[in-house]
């Protein structure tokens, strides 16, 4: 039994965030012009939050936040399989998108999302 890796899975809210650090959507947009594709995505409870956190192919030493619009994506998936975690995350495809800064009606930040083929 391998108690080290047993306590290390521990120290995080989710198994995806294990070995990577964070990093922001801002620096998603600087770094990679916004566009990465998604390759794992994990629901999480952080304090009294729930958020879902994800992966993606172009550094595999990092993970982001969803934010608004990428949860709605995502809970739309999870929708999708009945609401099974387990079932969406072994159906989970690569999901190419472009990320970019936004403005809502009231002008308040939003991260928009451009589905890409």
């Amino acid at each position: 039994m391998n108690f080290k890796a047993i306590a290390k899975k521990q120290t995080t809210m989710a198994e995806i965030m294990i070995d990577r650090e964070k990093i922001t959507t801002q620096e998603i947009i600087d770094d990679f012009d916004g566009e990465i594709t998604i390759d794992n995505i994990e629901f999480c409870h952080i304090g009294s939050e729930d958020v879902w956190a994800y992966t993606f192919e172009e550094d595999e030493t990092k993970f982001a936040f969803a934010g608004f619009i990428l949860s709605k994506i995502f809970n739309a998936c999870l929708e999708a399989v009945g609401g099974d975690f387990e079932e969406l995350y072994k159906q989970w495809a690569p999901l190419k998108v472009k990320l970019s800064g936004g403005k809502t009606k009231n002008k308040n930040q939003v991260t928009l999302v451009e589905i890409l083929d």
